[in-house]
């Protein structure tokens, strides 16, 4: 049973920290993290730990660690890793984790191999386009409770800026354009199946009231 520990990478410009993850292999993770992020070209998906590492090396630097926990056992660095990410959220630090954590400890070559792949697709035109094409297939069609559940489960929980959400808003009002009434009506029978027996605040019901009367009032337009 491997060993692994739980670290943080840390702004040397205040000393906070900045992302938490699990490793295996510490100092090798800790160096795949800035060489990954250093390597990405301009116009290549960045994350938000992407971005902030690159900017540390435009002003000649580079994060440190920090040890936060080590133990072994998957179930175990999972549940480590979720608890610090929120410990460290609720003392309301801006981790650039893009999810809650527990994804467990992913070996070094499956990384580096996804990766590639991804740079890969994203790299030339013709990825770029294949891409582009997928989601203009998918584009309309209703998905089925199961994933709309996971998608929401991922997402619950998550903050999110007034930026963020006005392009959300901008992007389901764009999509409702574009289906067909009968896409839409699926859509919507596959979130209702998705959200029965979910409790709903009042200030919930009041947005989703907004938008969907927003998104009605856009068709109509159209």
């Amino acid at each position: 049973m491997s060993a692994w520990v739980i670290y943080s990478l840390i702004d040397p410009r205040d000393q906070q920290p900045r992302y938490i993850g699990s490793s295996i292999r510490l100092r090798k993770r800790i160096l795949e993290h800035v060489a990954d992020a250093l390597r990405l070209c301009a116009n290549d998906p960045q994350t938000a730990k992407d971005k902030w590492i690159r900017s540390l090396a435009a002003s000649g630097m580079k994060p440190s660690s920090s040890i936060l926990e080590e133990g072994s056992g998957d179930s175990a660095c999972m549940a480590a890793e979720k608890r610090w990410i929120s410990h460290f959220r609720n003392l309301g630090i801006a981790l650039t984790n893009s999810t809650k954590g527990g994804e467990g400890v992913i070996p070094t070559d499956t990384r580096r191999r996804l990766a590639e792949i991804a740079r890969q697709r994203c790299s030339t035109p013709e990825g770029r386009a294949q891409m582009a094409a997928r989601g203009a297939r998918n584009r309309g069609k209703a998905k089925s409770p199961e994933a709309i559940a996971h998608t929401a489960a991922a997402n619950r929980g998550k903050k999110r800026t007034g930026e963020k959400l006005a392009n959300v808003q901008r992007v389901m009002r764009e999509n409702s354009l574009r289906r067909t009434p009968e896409a839409e009506a699926r859509r919507i029978a596959a979130v209702r199946t998705a959200l029965t027996g979910i409790p709903r605040t009042p200030e919930v019901r009041q947005r989703m009231s907004t938008t969907i009367a927003a998104r009605r009032g856009a068709r109509r337009s159209s």
